[in-house]
């Protein structure tokens, strides 16, 4: 005969280790976001910032795309650190329109 109690606790931990998982998953998916923005803010071969030398209408793209998409998506899923990462970038962006 099966343990109810003993079959609930296990169960219960199983979806716990489950969320956990899907927990890092993510912000591993979120991190890989970041990613595909993030090479704008490295160094080319001549050791300049990528996004000072791109044109003011790419760099309005970029903080559209980060206001509309990216912004509220980090927020729904509350990653502080990667909403503290999109607002630095945004506002490097700004900083190099004026």
């Amino acid at each position: 005969m099966i343990d109810n109690e003993k079959f609930l606790e296990d169960t219960i931990n199983q979806l716990e280790s489950s969320i956990d998982e899907m927990g890092k998953m993510k912000f591993s998916l979120l991190d890989n976001t970041l990613e595909q923005i993030g090479y704008i803010f490295e160094l080319n071969n001549e050791g300049i910032e990528v996004f000072k030398v791109i044109g003011k209408e790419e760099i309005k793209g970029l903080i559209s795309t980060i206001d509309i998409e990216m912004i509220p998506l980090f927020e729904e899923f509350k990653y502080e650190k990667g909403l503290n990462k999109l607002q630095y970038w945004k506002k490097l962006l700004q900083e190099n329109l004026e």
